[in-house]
């Protein structure tokens, strides 16, 4: 790799296979001494001789593709690269996996090679509130006599009831498509938990005990 490094990255069964093919076709070829490591290789692509051949007629094959297709981007080698790196991190690999499979010493160059659009946002976003939406939906299928399995004249019951009340506030805060409608849920939601704790702390500090009415 950059830097004369060495790296084990997995590949596909299609990729494995593609490299199968291209070594068949191309025939027995010498081993290549790298200069500097002195490590004896076996490059994929090399000339006749086993030495290894140059970007240019990579860089000119798939330019001429590009321009078949009618395409006006620079398209180069180098871009492969990029577009690897990114479709990575929007299939799910984590941003230090990417880092080990380009052969990066650093998260800072990895994040060169990223390219994170509106629509990569908008489908992150989407994921979180759909995972967001699970877990508080569990709570509008409760009744609150039955959820709070605790006698009405203890403090467990005013602490239950709060939960109670914060989950279902947040189910529908999260369902509500108005996004001002949601900030002023949201603060009502950190107003109660204020509240549920200053509660706590003054009926603790106190020792009180509720009694039913």
């Amino acid at each position: 790799g950059k830097l004369h490094s060495e790296r084990v990255i997995p590949v596909d069964k299609e990729t494995a296979g593609l490299i199968e093919t291209i070594r068949r076709k191309r025939g027995h070829r010498p081993t290549h001494c790298d200069p500097e490591t002195g490590k004896t290789i076996e490059l994929l692509f090399c000339n006749k001789t086993g030495q290894q051949i140059g970007t240019t007629p990579f860089h000119r094959k798939i330019k001429d593709v590009a321009e078949s297709l009618g395409t006006s981007e620079n398209v180069h080698p180098h871009r492969l690269r990029h577009t690897y790196a990114t479709e990575l991190l929007r299939c799910g690999v984590s941003l230090l996996g990417v880092m080990k499979l380009l052969g990066h010493r650093t998260l800072k160059m990895t994040l060169r090679y990223v390219a994170v659009t509106d629509e990569d946002l908008s489908n992150a976003f989407l994921k979180a509130a759909a995972k967001a939406r699970q877990r508080y939906s569990l709570i509008k299928r409760f009744d609150v006599d039955k959820e709070i399995n605790v006698s009405w004249g203890s403090f467990e019951a005013i602490e239950a009831a709060f939960d109670v009340l914060i989950g279902r506030i947040q189910s529908f805060r999260f369902d509500f498509p108005d996004p001002n409608i949601r900030k002023k849920l949201q603060r009502s939601v950190e107003g109660l938990r204020r509240i549920h704790k200053d509660l706590s702390n003054l009926i603790r500090k106190k020792g009180c005990e509720f009694v039913p009415t």
